[in-house]
C-alpha cells in the first residue's frame, strides 16, 4: 500500500456510518412524524364533526350550529385525547387546529431536535 492512500478506508467508513445514521434517522423519525400527523388529522376531523353535531333550529327551519355547545363538545373531545387546539365555530361549521411538537430521536444526533406538526380540519353541516 502506498503512503498517499493511508487512512482512506477509515475516512470512507466514517463517512458511510454518518450517512447510514442520517438515513436511519430519516426513516425512524420521519415515520414518527407521519404517524403523528395521521393521528392529529384524525383527531382534528373527529373534533370538528363532534362540534357540528350541536345543531339547533331544525324544527323552525333555521338550522345552525350552536357555537357555545359546539365549542364545549370540541373542547371535551380534545381534552379526552390530551390535546389542545384552537376552535372556530361559524355559521354552519366548525374548524379545529391542533399543534404538536415531535421530538427527534436519531436526527437529534445531527442537530435536528424537534418537528412541529400543525393540522387544521373542518366540518360543515349540510341539509338533505
Amino acid at each position: 500500500m502506498s503512503c498517499n492512500q493511508r487512512g482512506s478506508i477509515s475516512a470512507f467508513v466514517v463517512c458511510s456510518l454518518i450517512g447510514i445514521t442520517a438515513l436511519a434517522g430519516l426513516v425512524l423519525d420521519g415515520g414518527r412524524v407521519v404517524s403523528a400527523f395521521a393521528d392529529l388529522s384524525d383527531a382534528a376531523e373527529n373534533a370538528a364533526r363532534i362540534g357540528c353535531q350541536e345543531v339547533s333550529g331544525i324544527r323552525s327551519g333555521k338550522m345552525h350550529v350552536d357555537p357555545n355547545n359546539a365549542r364545549a363538545s370540541i373542547s371535551h373531545y380534545l381534552h379526552s385525547k390530551d390535546l389542545e387546539g384552537s376552535i372556530e365555530v361559524q355559521n354552519g361549521g366548525a374548524r379545529v387546529t391542533i399543534r404538536r411538537v415531535v421530538q427527534m430521536r436519531l436526527l437529534s444526533l445531527i442537530g435536528i431536535q424537534t418537528r412541529t406538526i400543525t393540522v387544521t380540519r373542518s366540518a360543515h353541516v349540510v341539509s338533505g
